[in-house]
């Protein structure tokens, strides 16, 4: 789209931002939910253990909750909050976090505990204990008063990077603990980012013997659960995200080992690009604007439209249909066009809904055979929005194989199937009948296309041996099985080959498969050192300034000082002389007729002092020890 139309469509942008909640948080609040989900189960067990956990007037061993399965710090984060919220829904119970960034010794821990408990149990006029019984603020009798007169049941203490905690540290905090145990209700929770036998061999023996230890496992969510709740095809944004960004946004993604939280970013940024990037995205959002058309939709909206390559090549059929008119009308017509879009839009959507729903019946098919790899929803989806699952290997493989299940697996993929296609509800009622009028026999059926019902023959013929693939005798429930299969098999295929087609063939599907992968790849996989050269390379494409893009030869006085040294670098070998190079540069910067020269020359020496500086930052040059009045080139440009 022309960069002058986008700026006539700034008031739209203005007036879509009122609505823009409800596309661009859609895949947020998705993937929350599957976070939750995903760390509710264990989550229940912490707080049912902080809760369940007893004590012992005379036993000193700590009740202790082991969390693990968290290595990344993200990860680490987002499970602290959250079992900081579970655990403080109860008023009963106080909760400190601990970090050995911010504990370093055993009485800033005592501190911190103490002051953490003061903060938490409220303004009561107990909690100037220690100012009138001058405790010591690392004193846990302190803590002891509070827990008494507030009726505490638990003081729970998270340790959320117990590896950074010093051994001797963890040990005396462990013992002093102990002791006190019998009078205030310690429960220990260590968040562990390596393993628990590793965490065990940092204490002692004795240190052990104190603790009551409970594991609590954090499996790691499989990040194509979050990707499948996003492009369900149930989502009411009406966006889809493209093969290509959704390659390489998943391909990012393993290859730097990156949390769940950093997914949920990326989404976030990717629905934020479309809608504030697109002026046409206002039609996604809100379909209704087309009968709107002055306030919300204007004119440079439509001619947006025809600008875009679905809309060429939709008048382009026409033409070749000899609608010569109907093509006139659409380009000079906004109404005709406005009326176009109205049918085309509800179309569009409703091809791709059904597109991304095939995925779910494949899903079902595949968990009904025996393949020996099956396809992921991110592999079957980035297929099918590619326009190439119709005519994959996968698909064709599929289709052979359902024609070689079991009785019992054909039933089960019936019954699956049949709450998402109709069709296969007479097919499944006719198996059911079949399968009633054979259960005396507890052996499957199977049909001609199974390889059990294959025969292989030998046969010797002048002294030559030959080997033939016969087909062996079927009984009538085979053969009526056969029939079934044979049924479902051309209703599978009638059914792929009407849903999965290829969407890019689709009038409008830019409006709701954004694949543009520049914005994502220049924010999530900078060039920085690129960047660098450029802007000293060609600065006015940063500044915009007119006197430095009309300097011949790349160089001029108007230009910062650090470029114009930078492009005199470029031009020098391997070692660079000083006094060259300030030659040169004073060429360039010093006036031709100063009125005062010295004045000039020290304000033109002192920015070639300041641009040198610059350079020797980005590491590019360095003093060289051969010789002094010389530099060393440590950077060449475009390597």
């Amino acid at each position: 789209m022309p960069r002058f139309m986008a700026m006539k469509l700034c008031f739209a942008h203005s007036c879509q931002g009122k609505k823009a909640p409800t596309l661009l948080t859609y895949g947020i609040n998705a993937s929350k939910d599957v976070l939750t989900e995903h760390y509710t189960s264990a989550l229940n067990d912490i707080a049912s253990f902080v809760e369940k956990a007893h004590f012992n007037v005379n036993c000193e061993k700590l009740p202790t909750g082991l969390i693990s399965g968290a290595p990344n710090v993200s990860i680490q984060a987002g499970l602290t909050h959250a079992i900081a919220q579970r655990i403080r829904a109860n008023e009963d119970i106080v909760y400190i976090r601990l970090l050995s960034t911010q504990q370093p010794n055993l009485k800033a821990v005592l501190k911190h505990i103490n002051r953490q408990a003061k903060s938490q149990v409220g303004n009561t006029e107990n909690q100037n204990l220690a100012e009138r019984d001058h405790y010591l603020n690392y004193d846990l009798q302190m803590l002891h008063d509070h827990v008494q007169n507030r009726s505490i049941q638990k003081v729970v203490l998270y340790f959320q990077d117990s590896e950074g905690f010093q051994e001797t540290l963890l040990a005396d905090l462990i013992e002093i603990l102990s002791s006190w145990v019998n009078r205030i209700p310690f429960v220990l929770l260590f968040g562990i980012s390596t393993s628990v036998g590793f965490f065990q061999e940092k204490l002692s023996q004795a240190t052990l013997k104190l603790l009551q230890g409970t594991q609590f496992e954090i499996n790691p969510l499989n990040i194509d659960a979050l990707f499948k709740e996003i492009t369900r095809p149930e989502q009411p944004s009406n966006l889809w995200l493209g093969a290509g960004l959704s390659r390489i946004v998943l391909q990012r993604h393993r290859d730097h080992v990156q949390t769940a939280a950093d997914f949920i970013l990326t989404i976030k940024y990717i629905y934020m690009t479309y809608f504030y990037s697109d002026p046409l995205s206002i039609l996604v959002e809100r379909p209704g604007a087309l009968d709107k058309s002055g306030l919300t939709f204007q004119h440079e909206h439509l001619e947006a439209v025809r600008t875009l390559p679905s809309f060429k090549k939709y008048a382009s059929e026409k033409l070749d249909n000899d609608e010569i008119q109907s093509v006139r009308s659409l380009l000079e017509d906004d109404q005709e066009l406005i009326g176009t879009l109205k049918a085309s839009i509800n179309e569009t959507q409703k091809t791709i809904r059904n597109l991304v729903a095939g995925i779910e019946v494949l899903e079902i098919v595949q968990s009904c055979l025996s393949l020996k790899k099956c396809a992921t929803w991110p592999e079957l989806y980035m297929q099918a929005i590619a326009g190439e699952l119709g005519t994959s290997v996968l698909m064709r493989e599929m289709l052979l194989s359902v024609k070689k299940i079991s009785s019992d697996s054909m039933l089960e993929m019936l019954t699956q199937l049949s709450i998402h296609l109709p069709a296969m509800e007479k097919l499944r009622k006719d198996l059911t009948r079949l399968l009633s009028a054979t259960a005396g026999d507890s052996t499957p059926l199977r049909s001609e296309h199974d390889v059990h019902h294959k025969i292989l023959r030998t046969t010797v013929v002048a002294q030559k041996v030959e080997l033939s693939k016969q087909t062996a005798a079927l009984s009538k429930e085979d053969k009526d099985y056969s029939r079934i299969v044979d049924r479902v098999d051309s209703a599978l295929r009638e059914y792929s080959q009407q849903t999965f087609i290829n969407p890019q063939d689709l009038f409008l599907h830019e409006l709701f498969i954004y694949d543009a992968k520049s914005p994502y790849r220049d924010v999530f996989t900078p060039r920085p050192r690129f960047a660098v050269e450029r802007a000293l390379s060609s600065p006015h494409d940063y500044l915009g300034c007119s006197c430095c893009s009309s300097a011949e030869n790349g160089l001029s006085s108007t230009q910062p000082a650090t470029a114009i040294l930078y492009q005199l670098y470029l031009e020098s070998g391997s070692q660079i002389n000083v006094a060259d190079l300030w030659s040169a540069f004073n060429t360039i910067v010093g006036a031709e007729d100063p009125e005062d020269e010295e004045a000039d020359q020290q304000r033109t020496l002192a920015l070639f002092s300041q641009a040198l500086a610059e350079l020797k930052y980005l590491g590019m040059i360095k003093s060289s020890r051969k010789k002094a009045d010389h530099l060393v080139k440590l950077a060449w440009k475009g390597l």
